[in-house]
């Protein structure tokens, strides 16, 4: 018997090569696109999906459709227990762990029947006639299995004793089962060894096996517990690199393997670039020649960067570098945040001679001219990185790229060299002078000092404390909280972070003004420079837009708000002044909700216009949900993410049956809507919420 959601089986059994079988895919994908407000016809398209990607051999997005077709089955109308067992035990067979899900109860025989009365008691129409004589006699084998079994064990008949239980079922002979077992094994040759086998696969059978967890090669390094965040990882990488030059040959192996061991040999690492690099370049690497070997027999895509020739033109003006003792500060891998094309990302390599940084970045040889304006914005891009940069770009591909860094006064060769000449003319670039920096204390110190009420520790800009020029985030903080604003400046300081995003979280600590937060949103969109939601900004600019009608304004950059996003201010305006705190806005669903209930992610598409506030006062917290629309995918969802045990209050524009069908009541937005709204969160009681614990951002836009 099939699975209870097959489909197109006679097609399926017909499409034998892979052409075939694809075109299936993409029939069952618009099927599904069609389907989503029909339950069933869901479910049918997304097994066969899991089943077509099954038979093309690609067990992820098989695994990732049955876990989405478990998700499905929860959703109104519940599947049934028998087709959910089925679902579970597809995922089994594709090697995934079927996760428990609250099923309906069996469907029953004799009792769904019409209920058998006793002619001599009326009164007890549920009660079954006992078992004839005949009706025992013909009972099968098995009934009478124990007596047979215990028999043959006292004759000593033990390995017969096994075979004749074989046959068993229920508690009671598996346990008859494990004895026997147990006894065999304590009379074979080697009794240890083989109670331990036994035991091992008792313990796999009833889930008492501990899963083994892959020893974290970095640890022994670093100390038994290294930061999880990467940031922070890589700093103490960093760190110890810089303490112990003697062993980056032993650091770079282990960053490489604790990579493949905690993110998979799918996941890329340009942050150990860096670490990479300067272990080759010291001399003798065996040790990270022989994780980079590793991880290529295991099929990881983090060590197939070092294979590019950039990496390869750097790494020996690195050697060369340090051959004639000067000093290289970093390697990075790509200058723009995503949407530099991965198989022409560009490598720079800083120097830091006494005289001042420069920075050498090399071009993948290239024939074929980059698209748009994307020449333009690396070199831009490279101007703001390092006015001193030598760029070696080869390539009639690379004509606009040298074009427009000559243009802004940047060195260019367009031909090789050798070493010595590379790095000779990579010197005699002449240094830029850094900008000077706001005179007095860091502004990210005294937000510190603000915080915890402690006096500064230091005092002047982070150049006048170190001597070196300061880093962009000192840079950045200390410009945006100086009146007048310097437009310029702001501009270059977050253009100088590698990724433009990350100056929100250093502002959000920060007592801005509402004419220096919006310049900063705005400058950061501007910055990124395509259409990709900001949703790290969201949060930050809904508390300011609040109060500020500057930021407000900047919420309505699709970047930044969406559909409803003037009603959303209005909302966390009149809960800001009824004592309650927006500490987060999320956008649709939660990572963790997809991982949760996968079909989430199928219906996201629906969740634009779907908002949630988390908010707080004391230990009360809880969610005020603002739907400003809801289309056929939302509508799907919404049952999903409502088995979330979450203190809510939803608000809504329209929608009104559809929510009393879910047996929620929403209060409509409409003008003095406000006590109503207030009075619904007042109820809101002092819980756990799982929203403590961390919640990733979701793809639809949860924001930090």
């Amino acid at each position: 018997m099939g699975h209870p959601f097959e489909m197109w089986a006679d097609r399926i059994e017909a499409a034998s090569t892979d052409e075939a079988r694809r075109a299936l895919v993409t029939e069952a994908r618009v099927l599904r696109a069609r389907s989503l407000a029909d339950p069933v016809a869901l479910r049918r398209a997304t097994y066969t999906l899991s089943q077509l990607h099954h038979l093309l051999q690609e067990r992820d997005p098989a695994a990732h459709e049955a876990r989405q077709l478990l998700s499905l089955c929860q959703t109104p109308p519940v599947a049934s227990r028998e087709e959910i067992e089925a679902t579970q035990a597809w995922l089994r067979a594709l090697g995934e762990r079927a996760p428990k899900v609250v099923a309906p109860p069996k469907e029953r025989s004799w009792r769904d029947d019409e209920r058998r009365a006793r002619p001599d008691r009326p009164d007890r129409p549920g009660r079954r006639e006992p078992a004839a004589p005949a009706a025992r006699a013909a009972a099968p084998p098995t009934a009478d299995l124990p007596s047979k079994v215990r028999g043959l064990a006292l004759d000593g008949r033990w390995s017969d004793a096994l075979a004749a239980a074989a046959d068993g079922r229920g508690p009671g002979a598996e346990l008859t089962r494990a004895a026997i077992r147990l006894h065999l094994a304590l009379e074979s040759a080697e009794p240890l060894a083989a109670v331990r086998a036994l035991r091992d696969e008792l313990h796999q059978r009833t889930g008492l096996a501990r899963k083994e967890v892959p020893a974290d090669p970095l640890a022994a390094i670093l100390g038994d517990r290294i930061p999880t965040r990467r940031a922070e990882r890589i700093d103490a990488i960093e760190a110890f690199a810089k303490e112990n030059p003697e062993r980056l040959d032993e650091l770079a192996a282990a960053s490489l393997r604790q990579h493949l061991v905690t993110a998979g040999a799918g996941a890329a690492a340009p942050w150990l670039a860096g670490v990479v690099a300067r272990a080759q370049a010291s001399g003798a690497s065996p040790q990270t020649d022989a994780a980079m070997a590793e991880l290529r027999a295991a099929g990881s895509v983090a060590v197939l960067c070092y294979d590019e020739w950039p990496y390869t033109r750097l790494q020996r003006v690195f050697s060369k570098a340090n051959a004639d003792g000067v000093p290289v500060s970093a390697v990075r891998r790509g200058v723009l945040a995503r949407h530099e094309p991965d198989d022409r990302k560009l490598w720079t390599l800083r120097v830091a001679p006494a005289d001042g940084e420069r920075m050498l970045a090399v071009a993948p040889h290239a024939t074929t001219p980059y698209e748009g304006d994307l020449a333009r914005e690396l070199a831009e891009r490279l101007r703001s990185l390092c006015g001193a940069t030598l760029l070696l770009a080869t390539g009639s591909g690379n004509e606009a790229l040298r074009v427009h860094a000559r243009e802004l006064g940047l060195a260019v060769r367009d031909r090789d060299a050798d070493d010595s000449q590379v790095l000779a003319e990579l010197l005699a670039v002449a240094p830029v002078a850094p900008s000077p920096a706001a005179p007095g204390p860091s502004a990210r110190a005294a937000a510190r000092a603000e915080r915890t009420g402690a006096p500064s520790e230091h005092t002047g800009s982070p150049s006048e404390r170190t001597g070196s020029p300061a880093a962009p985030v000192d840079r950045l903080a200390d410009l945006v909280t100086v009146a007048p604003l310097d437009r310029p400046r702001i501009q270059a300081a977050i253009a100088s972070m590698r990724r433009a995003d990350r100056a929100l979280r250093i502002v959000q600590k920060l007592p801005l003004t509402d004419e220096a937060l919006s310049l900063v949103l705005e400058v950061v969109a501007s910055t990124i420079g395509n259409d990709r939601p900001i949703p790290e900004g969201t949060t930050l600019a809904l508390r300011a837009a609040v109060t500020g009608p500057l930021t407000r304004a900047t919420l309505r950059d699709p970047r930044y708000g969406g559909p409803g996003i003037d009603t959303l201010v209005d909302i966390a305006g009149t809960l800001h002044a009824a004592g309650w705190e927006v500490h987060r806005v999320l956008r649709g669903a939660t990572r963790r909700e997809t991982e949760r209930q996968p079909a989430l992610d199928s219906l996201s598409a629906g969740l634009g216009g779907f908002w949630r506030l988390l908010v707080r006062r004391g230990d009360r917290k809880g969610e005020v949900w603002f739907v400003a629309e809801l289309p056929i995918e939302g509508r799907a969802a919404v049952p999903l993410l409502l088995l979330e045990d979450f203190q809510r209050t939803i608000v809504a524009a329209g929608e009104a049956e559809f929510w009393a069908g879910l047996g929620q009541n929403a209060l409509q937005w409409e003008p003095g809507a406000e006590p109503a709204l207030v009075a619904a969160v007042e109820q809101f009681v002092v819980r756990e919420e799982p929203h403590d614990a961390g919640d990733d951002a979701a793809g639809t836009g949860a924001t930090a």
